[in-house]
């Protein structure tokens, strides 16, 4: 996986951490979506937030189709700045249902 490097700041000192870069991370969640909710799910540009778990990316997900183009925006999923590890995720039922409602 490619990584770069952010400053950011751990007390008054500056320390240097890989992160993964938002291109890698875009593409873990866009794999994941293919495998476990199927078709018409797309990840979004993913945001790099600090919270209270640490540095993390927030990548939003949308349903899209080719004709339609993207339709709305059905949850979000949080990932480990450094290690690409999934921290939160919406459970697929949810993506779904949401995806379901925008289409009415």
């Amino acid at each position: 996986m490619e990584t770069v490097n952010v400053p950011f700041s751990v007390t008054k000192k500056s320390k240097i951490r890989e992160v993964v870069s938002a291109e890698n991370i875009q593409s873990k969640v866009n794999e994941y979506l293919v495998r476990k909710a199927g078709t018409g799910f797309v990840a979004g540009e993913p945001e790099m937030i600090n919270s209270l778990e640490g540095i993390l990316w927030r990548v939003p997900i949308f349903l899209a189709y080719p004709k339609k183009g993207v339709v709305g925006r059905v949850g979000d999923f949080f990932l480990d700045a450094h290690t690409g590890g999934i921290i939160s995720l919406p459970p697929e039922e949810n993506l779904k249902t949401k995806a379901k409602r925008l289409l009415e």
